[in-house]
């Protein structure tokens, strides 16, 4: 969390200087985590295993500043760069230990919150009109807190901080000279995730590791300073 926020304050700090203050914009979007993957493998009681878990749809909230560069830009194509800051939260829906058997684990409770920092570029595709589609993807970091509960009262339960990825499609619309309205879809993915898997006695039984992925459908605002 402190790398987090260390590279946030620098960067916002570097957006903000009088070189960069042109063509400066803020954002913010909330919207649904459609849904999300944490497949582990590693060796649980000295053998190898998997641990896989799905999770339900919960939520996502972002926020951030952003730069148009006019410079890099065409009468086509325009591009931006953006510092995003977001945050989710989804619950565990299914979790599968291939130690107990194809079948789902029972008692499963628990899930996941993510705190994630991203450097994006996104490329707006220019139209005669007020809607314009555009594309992109970022890389940062992510902070990871996980508590997932399962059988007997098995649990996965750590903190981890990890590179992630992300990219982005959606559409804005120019609803004034000032506020610009958005829809989008972001795919994301953390890679390596690691965890301590805990008996019901809370002593480990060994580590797990996986990417985490996700899918998640917003609605946003873009303000211009």
């Amino acid at each position: 969390m402190k790398q987090i926020a260390i590279l946030g304050a620098l960067a916002t700090v570097a957006l903000t200087t009088p070189a960069f203050a042109q063509d400066l914009y803020g954002f913010a979007y909330g919207g649904s985590a459609a849904s999300a993957d944490l497949n582990y493998g590693g060796t649980i009681g000295g053998a190898p295993n998997s641990v896989n878990n799905d999770l339900e749809g919960g939520y996502g909230l972002g926020v951030g500043v952003g730069k148009t560069f006019q410079a890099w830009s065409t009468d086509k194509i325009g591009l931006r760069g953006e510092l995003e800051l977001s945050f989710s939260d989804r619950d565990a829906d299914q979790i599968q230990f291939s130690g107990n058997g194809p079948a789902a684990e029972v008692n499963v409770a628990g899930g996941i919150r993510t705190t994630a920092l991203f450097a994006n570029v996104i490329a707006d595709f220019k139209t005669q009109g007020a809607l314009t589609p555009f594309a992109g993807g970022g890389l940062g970091i992510a902070h990871i807190n996980q508590d997932l509960v399962y059988g007997p009262g098995v649990r996965i339960q750590d903190s981890d901080t990890r590179l992630a990825a992300q990219a982005i499609v959606g559409v804005s619309y120019a609803a004034s000279d000032r506020i610009t309205l958005t829809a989008d879809a972001r795919y994301r993915r953390v890679f390596g995730v690691s965890s301590t898997r805990l008996s019901p006695a809370g002593t480990s039984t060994g580590t797990v590791r996986g990417d985490l992925e996700s899918t998640s459908l917003n609605i946003g605002v873009r303000f211009n300073f």
